[in-house]
Parts: C-alpha cells; structure tokens; sequence
C-alpha cells in the first residue's frame, strides 16, 4: 500500500511541474535577430473560394506580401519577415457591419477602423489586420487607393 501512495504522490508531483512549464509564455520575437509580423486579411464581397492563398486572389495577395517584404527587408534594411496568418470571409456579424458602414460602394475608413479595433480586441489579433474590399466601376474592377491606422 505504501509503495502504491509513493507513486501516486510521484506522479502528482511530476504532474505538477510538467503543467506548470507548459503554461509559460513565451514572448514573441524575444531574442531573434529576424522579426515576424503577422498579417491577417478578412476578404469583404468575396467568395469563399478565394479565401484559399492558392486562388487568383491569394496569390495577388500572397504577391504584395513577398513585394512588402522584398521592400523593407532591401531598401529600409530591416530585418522582418512577414507572414499571412489568415485570410478569411468576415463573420456574420463584421459582415453585417460593414455592409451598413458601406454607401455607394464606398466605405468611411474611420467607422470601419474603429468598428474593427473594437470588434477584434478580445480576440486573436495580428500584427497587421487588413479588410480587402472589391471596387467596381460598372462590370470590371478597378484599382483604387486604400487606408491604414496612421492616416485615420
């Protein structure tokens, strides 16, 4: 009986401390000479297939990623490395947001910037959070300027 509590106690004990280390957090980018920066896309008016970074719109997306880095990494001379974590359809309810922060076709970068700050803080959040909306002109898409945090 004594042998049985002795390992019941040991195992509690190694138990313990294997749980406990699991626990640690680790800080991101502490100690490495490359930085990451995450970047997550959230895809307005989109298909579901176009989510995949294999489709015409995830290469392009996947393009300007390798461009940015390319950029940084060359010109300013930082050492980043930039990385897609998610390219996604927006929920039902950041959908449903958007399409009322949305008239003509256009969106008013303030509301949407600040809906999104405030949607997303309690949640898993990139580094870089980017909603790609599509822009017509009659049947065809046109290339057209975009916004970020700092000119908001």
């Amino acid at each position: 009986m004594r042998a049985f509590i002795a390992a019941l106690g040991l195992a509690s004990i190694i138990f313990w401390f294997f749980v406990d280390a699991s626990l640690i957090k680790v800080p991101k980018n502490k100690g490495s000479d490359e930085k990451n920066i995450t970047i997550a896309f959230i895809l307005n008016e989109f298909e579901y297939s176009e989510t995949n970074l294999k489709s015409e719109v995830g290469t392009w997306l996947t393009k300007i990623k390798n461009e940015a880095d390319y950029w940084l990494k060359n010109q300013l001379r930082i050492n980043i490395s930039l990385e897609i974590t998610d390219v996604k359809l927006p929920r039902r309810e950041l959908q449903a947001e958007l399409k009322k922060l949305t008239k003509g076709g256009l969106m008013n970068a303030d509301q949407v910037f600040n809906y999104l700050k405030k949607f997303f803080k309690d949640s898993y959040n990139p580094d870089i959070l980017t909603v790609v909306t599509k822009v017509f002109k009659g049947e065809t898409i046109v290339q057209a300027g975009g916004s970020n945090a700092s000119e908001v």
